[in-house]
């Protein structure tokens, strides 16, 4: 009997939400495939060739950054990520973008961002400047952008760690936009950068519990409890 009591209970307590389950908007935003479905205003370089980043505003896709630069941070073969030694900005406004991402958000709403960041310079202790990376969104072809979440790093006690970047929500229409990635530090030092596990999805809205709820389980519970003791009782 009690058993009974207790599955209708559960039973009643059902959860519902308001989202459906997330569509993720960025392909490929694990480099798994390479760099296949994103462009750059940077320059591409073979990866593991020595030295093949060693020019400012090269990138690659590859594991370990000293695979193709000598000094950056040296990691075991692993999961492919996007390999970059920062283009200097000569003046704000002026910066080249590491990545540009084509995407279409199918309905207007709250949206959530989400990356890896890995500072990668250097294998030796560096003592030079921060250097900040954006993760910028435009949605009027690419006139405009606004930075929905960044990363700057903190030399020399960062390098080779991996710092998760996010933003919780923030408003998108329904359409078209361009995701784009900068370095923003004005001299050629420093600015180097690995980025992994882009994701861009509606934001989870959480729904309401309903049917019986915690208080009323909790009621149940309680009356189970009396039930017990009473059988009990008369028993003796």
């Amino acid at each position: 009997m009690k058993l009974r009591i207790l599955a209708t209970l559960l039973a009643s307590l059902t959860v519902s939400t308001s989202a459906s389950a997330a569509v993720e908007l960025i392909d490929n935003g694990n480099f798994n495939a390479g760099f296949s479905g994103f462009t750059s205003e940077y320059t591409p370089v073979t990866y593991g060739v020595p030295n093949s980043l060693y020019n400012e505003g090269t990138y690659t896709v590859g594991s370990n950054p000293n695979a193709s630069h000598q000094s950056f941070v040296n990691l075991p073969e692993g999961n492919p990520m996007l390999l970059a030694n920062g283009a200097e900005a000569p003046a704000p406004g002026s910066e080249k973008a590491l990545l540009l991402y084509n995407g279409s958000a199918p309905a207007t709403g709250q949206y959530a961002f989400s990356a890896q960041v890995m500072n990668i310079c250097c294998n030796f202790t560096y003592d030079g400047a921060a250097s900040t990376i954006e993760f910028q969104i435009s949605q009027n072809g690419g006139l405009l952008f606004t930075t929905i979440a960044s990363y700057t790093t903190n030399p020399p006690g960062d390098a080779g760690f991996v710092n998760n970047v996010f933003n919780p929500s923030f408003s998108l229409a329904a359409g078209d936009f361009i995701l784009r990635i900068i370095d923003k530090i004005g001299e050629p030092s420093g600015n180097d950068f690995a980025v992994d596990n882009l994701s861009l999805q509606a934001a989870a809205v959480p729904g309401p519990i309903v049917g019986a709820g915690f208080p009323g389980l909790l009621m149940a519970l309680g009356g189970l409890v009396v039930l017990a003791r009473r059988r009990r009782a008369t028993a003796a």
